[in-house]
């Protein structure tokens, strides 16, 4: 093992020129060991042989490089002449600066390219707007017109052209507003979906409206507001259900206080209704007509005329006891006479609060009827009721009222 001067010394002498840094290296992890002379003779054989080797495969050299290359051989004799000390070598230092540093090194693949991405303004800038303002246009059209559905049937197309600007703009930089437009179209859908149902409520309630005033106009034909009440019960009891026209009953009766059209599933039907006193008044007479065929006939008539046998006084002073109540029984539809008759109350109690006398018409060819007797005396004296209420049924072959319910307080 020799020192690194003098391996320098003896590579100068060997080799004719100074080493450079990768074989001072490679001699410095030998220790600066020098070869023997068959060793070194084997070296240059090798080096000349890739000398010829690359001479071989060099074709041309041109008159230029050949020329550059003796001024170098004749500098480098020069320097070797002229005697000057030999500087010490950092060889390490050099190698660091040729050496390059990892985080200078390119990182790149030279193999693969990254494919640029491409970034479309028609796709990530105006169809976003576009849906954008479509939607809601659509929106507010849906509702204030009253063909918003075709709006709404516009913004849902409106969706399916946010999500395919999405698809498009997956791999873009510029995909934001495609979001922002997907998301708003959804919103514009539902809003306008709202105004769609508002115009359609909004349609049913004016033209409901339209044909309740259509229909008051036409029942105006059939009211007479100077109309005075002359019904009786036998007039009553002699209507013909299922026969009787409306002209017919116009005709015998004249105009009624109050008309009203209405449906019947899909048939219409008429109201009249003759009052004593203006509609809502204890005796009146109220006869529906159904149409058939094109003529209104009677389908059903009903009145109430009061029962004259019990006078009526607004100071009713109660005379029922807990005992004359415990006493009344009360008969069923299938057997009437079970029930107090009504000429036995009415002879101990013949005075009331109210009274009815209800009178009812079927197209079935039944009349039945009804009467009803209510006793209030809000300061009762001691041991009387404070209110009792009574309906008595009409049985036709005793031709008598019998007691069917009772309530008392």
């Amino acid at each position: 093992m020799a020192t690194r001067e003098e391996w320098v010394r003896h590579f100068e002498d060997v080799n004719g020129r100074k080493p450079n840094p990768e074989e001072f290296m490679e001699a410095k992890k030998e220790d600066f060991v020098i070869a023997t002379e068959e060793e070194v003779a084997q070296v240059s054989e090798q080096v000349e042989d890739q000398q010829v080797d690359s001479s071989e495969t060099t074709e041309e050299v041109t008159a230029d490089s050949v020329a550059d290359k003796q001024l170098d051989e004749a500098q480098v004799a020069l320097e070797e002449e002229a005697p000057k000390q030999m500087p010490e070598l950092n060889l390490e230092k050099e190698q660091e600066k040729e050496a390059p540093k990892a985080s200078q090194m390119p990182l790149e693949n030279p193999y693969y390219k990254s494919k640029e991405v491409k970034n479309n303004t028609f796709v990530n800038i105006v169809l976003p707007i576009i849906i954008l303002v479509l939607g809601l246009i659509f929106a507010v059209l849906a509702w204030t017109l009253p063909i918003g559905f075709i709006f709404t049937f516009f913004a849902f197309f409106l969706i399916i052209l946010a999500i395919v600007t999405m698809a498009l703009s997956v791999k873009s930089t510029r995909k934001a507003l495609s979001i922002i437009a997907l998301v708003m179209s959804i919103i514009f859908f539902t809003t306008s979906l709202s105004g769609t149902g508002y115009q359609v409520v909004k349609y049913i309630i004016k033209h409901a409206d339209q044909f309740e005033a259509d229909s008051r106009y036409r029942a105006n034909e059939y009211i007479d507001k100077d109309y005075k009440f002359d019904w009786t019960e036998d007039q009553f009891k002699e209507l013909k259900v299922d026969s009787l026209t409306l002209d017919e009953a116009l005709d015998a009766h004249g105009k009624a206080t109050d008309a009203e059209w209405g449906n019947d599933g899909e048939t219409q039907t008429l109201d009249l209704t003759y009052a004593k006193e203006g509609r809502g008044s204890d005796n009146f007479v109220r006869l529906t007509f159904k149409s058939k065929d094109g003529t209104y006939i009677l389908e059903h008539a009903s009145a109430d005329f009061g029962y004259d046998k019990v006078k009526e006084v607004s100071d009713y002073q109660s005379n029922w006891t807990k005992e004359d109540y415990d006493k009344l029984t009360v008969g069923t539809q299938a057997d009437l006479l079970k029930g107090t008759r009504l000429s036995d109350v009415v002879s101990n109690h013949s005075e009331a609060s109210f009274s009815t006398h209800e009178l009812t018409q079927t197209d079935e060819g039944d009349l039945t009827q009804k009467v009803s007797l209510s006793f209030y005396d809000y300061s009762p004296d001691s041991g009387k009721l404070k209110t009792v209420h009574l309906t008595f049924d009409y049985d036709k072959r005793e031709n008598e009222y019998f007691l069917t319910d009772k309530s008392d307080e």
